[in-house]
């Protein structure tokens, strides 16, 4: 599944949760695209904005969300191929939980996780990558790449 903005609303919004849900979200469930949508989650804004425009560079197709609440309205809607999220995030969702419950609607969501300091009890979801920060945008790159090239195995 693939998600679908006019190109007005991804370059004024940035694709960022709170914006893009106002604006009509089409779901195209065929894959005849090649390009893969992140769903990132990072509270840091200088972070979240590098990642971001990182993997636009390499040919990515990004949304992004600063918390936990974010990100489960896109997890929601089903839209990401892959989830990169921080571990700790402000708010009472973190980024274990996030992945937990995008699980619930797609089973098989690669997650990739990063953190510099994770207060809680480690608890991945099973087949996920766990990151160190700091991190070379390469890494994530090359392990979103790892990801998507496992599930389509």
């Amino acid at each position: 599944m693939r998600a679908i903005f006019s190109g007005e609303a991804l370059q004024s919004r940035q694709g960022t949760a709170d914006d893009l849900f106002g604006f009509e979200l089409h779901l195209e469930c065929d894959r005849r695209g090649t390009s893969v949508l992140i769903l990132v989650v990072e509270d840091d804004v200088l972070i979240r904005e590098f990642m971001v425009e990182a993997l636009r560079e390499e040919g990515f197709d990004v949304i992004h969300a600063s918390n936990g609440e974010e990100a489960l309205q896109w997890c929601r809607r089903k839209v990401a191929d892959v989830l990169v999220t921080d571990v700790k995030l402000p708010g009472g969702i973190d980024g274990w939980e996030i992945a937990e419950r995008c699980r619930e609607h797609d089973a098989d969501l690669p997650v990739i996780y990063t953190t510099g300091f994770s207060p809680v009890q480690p608890r991945p979801v099973p087949g996920s990558v766990l990151m160190q920060k700091p991190y070379h945008p390469d890494e994530i790159v090359s392990a979103i790449r790892k990801a998507t090239e496992d599930r389509s195995a």
